[in-house]
């Protein structure tokens, strides 16, 4: 049975070993970043499949999850560096 598994990328470190591993255990590996061309050689790497996304925005994720049908995993990683704002 196989399993749609979205992730929001990190092309190394963390996310991309999560997306690797997820693919060797047989689940549809479908990669939702802003980085076009990392999460494209992620996906060569895991026969995977790219879907720009924002997650920050829900419509880009609602749209994410809408073009594969459903969604059984996710593995969201997104983050921000630096320095939180001071008031």
């Amino acid at each position: 049975m196989a399993s749609t598994f979205v992730r929001r990328l990190e092309a190394s470190g963390i996310g991309a070993c999560a997306a690797r591993l997820f693919s060797k255990h047989g689940p549809k590996v479908v990669i939702a970043d802003i980085q076009d061309s990392l999460g494209n050689i992620v996906c060569e790497d895991i026969n995977g499949t790219f879907v720009h996304c924002d997650v920050t925005k829900e419509s880009d994720v609602e749209n994410a999850v809408a073009r594969y049908g459903k969604l059984d995993i996710m593995f969201n990683n997104a983050g921000t560096a630096g320095a939180a704002p001071s008031d």
